[in-house]
């Protein structure tokens, strides 16, 4: 049922997105996995039942959850939850039901079709299926049209030189063509006089010198349109990328987004080899039959036999390339996320003694990988035989017909030598037409998942700012997974220039009210009031460039100790001087006898943790921010430091809103308001000294 319809999730949570577009085809609607993704709220947990089923509703569905006994009960397009090899949740769509025969047909958005019969599918089926009837016309919003968009905006710029380089194509083809029957004439004319023979031969020089310096300016050109798309599509990714709101990192692993960036190079390939084949192949393909045709007809035909043959391996070919390049490029994910978690949890690994049970963990993911590339490569070199069987042949019977038309002088000598040339020409640009088919599945694969990328709205880009002189937090209640609260129901209010500290046990939603702030988590209207006005009032970046927070899971760079600070921003060295005092930084330099231009390590690997969170905080000092919040920052400081940074801060910015996320109650005096949020009763009021 599902032929046309199915579709392949991108990576292991994205299964309920992907059988909730294989249902929403099936009744005509579409959309990116992207967008259900946001929908039903996934992260890298997945999503949950009860989510999928609301996002369903949002696209036009009566959906329902129920706990089934017996798989008979089971209809075709219910979304049913398994688990496998009794470690991962799992959705999939009902294919088949077959009563009669007690076998059941899924659609398995991470492995295609799969038959069980009910024994078996009871065995990892949890009972838990979604029902889904449609109630209006469901949502559909086609991607092809937001790729051809994205195409267009890449290629517009260059049409000019792209005609350029197609009349280029032209000349090219017509001097080479002049050029070719040199052999001829000379062949036909051998007998001809020096004087006579001289003029031609200067004749054809000069067409090979233009020819020459046609083909070096059209592959200038193709090189110049190449290097700025290249430049182009990696600028607007990019940047895109950078302003997209911090849930799309947060609910992805590095390695998933940086293939997405790798994509790129798909699409540029793509882009320049049909510019290629476009401008240049299909003028010289279109050439070599024309004088092909006027050579020997009959011979033509055996070249179009010839052709049809070998198009008709390379599209059954092309069928079975098609999923292999989905799956490649999944199983690619996967891989460069294991090996960029395993070089970032190093000290753990080596911390437990852990190093060969990782290795086998990746090198199992690796090996799956390797060992598919390889069954492509074998298949690959196969059908490679049998095209070279057609042509190899092809040329053979042309070359056999053509002496027999010689021997009946329907064809002289010349004439079948030229043939053979302009056979040559006409097929080696034939094949990259053909050949182009994989990198076509690849790239329209890519395409569609650059394009869900630039579906994710990008927070608008301002640098205006504003002065926030009170936040309000009215009934705050918020919910990752949408069924459990992480925080419910709380009043607090923060006025300007206030110091205050939020502690509590962990888990208690300490780092949640922060992002809430922050506008990194959204919530519902009327619970968070910025100058009494409702967050949605501003722009989230106008709040983010009033605001500074610190995580807890800041980076430091590769790069000098100045830099790490200054980050590249229009600040002057007196205000780096500045913060680096009022943060104790300068004493790290001192200690260690260094300067400022000492290399830090990737992520601060040649630094403690409490040095790196002093870099860490002067350089969000220099944010002219109103607002700073500090969240668990000065945690692997002592007491007495942190003390001594905090009297620091708050005394040379004592016009600014500081909110300090902490558990430790050392320094608890220092603040104007120490705010518990177990029960959310105000411990102090006012700051009491020491």
């Amino acid at each position: 049922m599902f032929k046309r319809k199915f579709v392949r999730q991108e990576n292991l949570r994205d299964c309920g997105a992907a059988c909730l577009l294989m249902v929403m085809r099936h009744y005509g609607g579409n959309s990116s996995l992207e967008r259900l993704r946001e929908m039903m709220k996934t992260d890298r947990n997945g999503t949950t039942a009860f989510n999928l089923i609301k996002a369903a509703e949002n696209v036009g569905f009566d959906a329902r959850g129920y706990k089934y006994n017996e798989c008979s009960k089971l209809k075709a397009f219910d979304i049913a939850h398994i688990i496998i090899d009794k470690i991962y949740h799992h959705f999939v769509v009902i294919d088949k039901i077959d009563i009669k025969n007690k076998t059941i047909i899924i659609a398995d958005p991470a492995f295609g079709y799969k038959k069980y019969t009910f024994d078996d599918f009871n065995q990892v089926w949890t009972r838990v299926v979604i029902t889904l009837h449609p109630i209006r016309k469901i949502d559909n919003i086609k991607s092809l049209k937001k790729i051809r968009r994205i195409v267009n905006q890449i290629i517009k710029p260059h049409r000019k030189k792209f005609f350029l380089i197609f009349i280029l194509s032209i000349l090219y083809t017509v001097f080479n063509i002049i050029s070719t029957f040199y052999f001829k004439v000379v062949v036909d004319d051998y007998s001809s006089s020096l004087n006579s023979k001289l003029p031609l031969f200067i004749f054809f020089i000069i067409v090979l010198i233009i020819k020459t310096i046609i083909d070096y300016v059209r592959g200038q050109l193709l090189l110049n349109v190449n290097h700025n798309i290249e430049k182009r599509m990696m600028e607007s990714t990019f940047k895109h990328l950078l302003l997209l709101p911090i849930r799309y990192f947060n609910s992805r692993e590095t390695g998933d987004i940086v293939s997405r960036l790798n994509d790129l190079s798909y699409v540029k390939e793509l882009i320049s080899r049909s510019a290629t084949i476009l401008l240049i192949d299909l003028v010289l393909v279109i050439g070599s039959m024309i004088v092909m045709c006027i050579i020997n007809i009959k011979l033509f035909l055996i070249v179009i036999l010839m052709l049809g043959l070998y198009g008709s391996v390379v599209i059954i070919y092309n069928k079975w390339v098609k999923y292999y390049v989905i799956q490649s490029q999944e199983e690619e994910a996967i891989v460069t996320s294991s090996f960029i978690e395993t070089i970032k949890g190093i000290n753990t690994i080596k911390n437990l003694g852990i190093e060969k049970e990782q290795y086998n963990k990746v090198m199992q993911k690796y090996d799956n990988f390797i060992n598919n590339n390889y069954a492509f490569y074998k298949k690959y070199n196969f059908i490679k035989m049998i095209k070279d069987y057609i042509l190899g042949i092809g040329l053979l019977l042309i070359f056999f017909l053509g002496s027999i038309f010689i021997s009946f002088e329907v064809l002289s000598v010349s004439e079948l030598i030229l043939f053979i040339f302009f056979l040559n020409f006409f097929v080696e640009p034939l094949k990259n037409i053909f050949d182009i088919e994989p990198l076509l599945r690849a790239s329209m694969s890519a395409l569609v998942r650059i394009s869900e990328l630039f579906d994710v709205k990008e927070n608008e880009e301002t640098t205006e700012k504003i002065e926030i002189n009170n936040i309000k937090l009215n009934q705050l209640s918020y919910s990752y997974n949408g069924l459990d609260n992480v925080i419910k129901g709380i009043d607090l209010q923060i006025n300007k220039g206030e110091k205050v500290m939020i502690t509590g046990t962990s888990g208690c939603g300490k780092s949640t009210i922060a992002k809430i702030i922050m506008r990194h988590l959204d919530v519902e209207k009327n619970q968070l009031y910025i100058n009494e006005n409702d967050m949605s009032f501003y722009p989230v970046n106008l709040i983010r460039n009033s605001i500074c927070y610190v995580s807890q899971n800041e980076t430091l760079f590769k790069d000098s100790f100045y830099n790490n600070i200054k980050l590249n921003r229009n600040i002057s060295d007196k205000n780096i001087d500045y913060v680096i005092g009022l943060t104790c930084a300068d004493e790290i330099l001192k200690k260690r006898n260094l300067d400022y231009h000492t290399l830090i390590e990737e992520d601060g690997a040649n630094l403690s943790g409490g040095e790196k969170q002093r870099i860490m905080i002067a350089r969000a000092l220099l944010k002219d921010s109103c607002v700073f919040i500090f969240d668990e920052s000065m945690n692997e400081m002592s007491v007495s430091l942190e003390n001594k940074v905090l009297k620091n801060i708050f005394s040379n910015y004592s016009s600014k809103t500081i909110i300090v996320i902490s558990h430790r109650l050392d320094n608890a005096y220092l603040y104007d308001k120490v705010i518990l949020l177990d029960d959310l009763k105000k411990i102090k009021e006012e700051r009491v000294e020491a």
